[in-house]
């Protein structure tokens, strides 16, 4: 009599589980971030070139990498010849757009002498907090990085 109690628990949990992780692992929102990854300890990238701002070049080939809370989140990407990126990932509903973007940055894992042989060995890129939001249409929410900085490792 305990084995069958023991398999009729086991079968109720199972009916009661396995539906509600099923849908919460399917519910979210699609987050696409992009951005273009300049080969300079400023981090900045001048949209406009004109005489008063120098141009900065992009790091093309360059990884790139969303961080949240400092765990990696999705799979890296590499920038294209002008140092562009287009990161894709599913955000989870638990976590608001708020907490997202003052919580993840974009690091570069590539560090920055392999664009410029002068710059430091030791010395990589990553976004200024808050990411910035392009649009949200509740199913994609696209955000840029507006500059980003270095960091010494």
């Amino acid at each position: 009599m305990a084995m069958k109690s023991i398999i009729l628990l086991a079968t109720l949990l199972v009916v009661v589980f396995v539906p509600r992780e099923a849908n919460a692992q399917t519910i979210g929102v699609t987050l696409r971030i992009n951005g273009t990854v300049p080969c300079s300890l400023t981090g900045i990238v001048p949209t406009l070139p004109n005489i008063t701002t120098p141009t900065t070049l992009p790091f093309p080939n360059a990884t790139v990498q969303l961080v949240v809370l400092g765990i990696p989140v999705g799979l890296t990407v590499r920038t294209d010849s002008l140092g562009r990126f287009v990161l894709t990932t599913v955000q989870s509903v638990v976590a608001s757009t708020t907490n997202l973007l003052n919580q993840a940055v974009v690091v570069v894992t590539t560090p920055l002498s392999v664009c410029n042989s002068s710059l430091p060995a030791n010395t990589f890129l990553q976004s200024a907090r808050p990411l910035q939001v392009l649009s949200n249409t509740g199913s994609l929410l696209s955000l840029t990085v507006g500059s980003f900085v270095s960091v010494k490792l």
